[in-house]
């Protein structure tokens, strides 16, 4: 069975869930400009966040020259951290591991916009972005806070 709900002159339709939703706060997606509930982008960003997790548990498993090139691997320690930033984030991002035995996150936005955060196993944390083609790079402590809201601001 669908439903249809009309948001200012936008007419959306979806599935009828038993989950109990918020309509007034919906989002268009950027890729397609179709207008979804927020239940449909928060279960997005959970299948992201799962993505993101299982994906940490194979980099866990990488042991010495995992990249062919003598890469070390990545310390628990940092995954474990990189988990628990994880599942505090807004936002899910992609996720890489890099031979500098750290982990990057990264977004990227429609118009070329670019956020990388690599956090590394000394709570240090680079952050470079390029924003309407003006860069930037600082480096910050580990802290949650601070850096959902330098994604927040991206």
């Amino acid at each position: 069975m669908l439903s249809e709900i009309v948001l200012s002159s936008f007419i959306m339709m979806y599935p009828v869930s038993p989950c109990i939703c918020s309509y007034d706060v919906c989002y268009i997606d950027q890729h397609t400009d179709i207008l979804y509930p927020n239940f449909v982008q928060e279960n997005s960003n959970k299948a992201k966040l799962n993505e993101n997790i299982e994906k940490l548990n194979k980099i866990s498993q990488y042991e010495n020259n995992w990249n062919g090139y003598g890469a070390k691997p990545i310390s628990q320690q940092l995954i474990f951290q990189v988990k628990d930033l994880l599942n505090n984030l807004k936002t899910q991002p992609d996720l890489f591991p890099t031979a500098c035995e750290s982990i990057q996150l990264e977004y990227e936005d429609d118009d070329g916009n670019y956020l990388e955060i690599e956090l590394f196993d000394n709570n240090i944390v680079h952050i470079f972005r390029i924003n309407n083609g003006q860069e930037l790079e600082k480096e910050i402590r580990f802290d949650i806070n601070e850096i959902n809201d330098i994604i927040g601001e991206f």
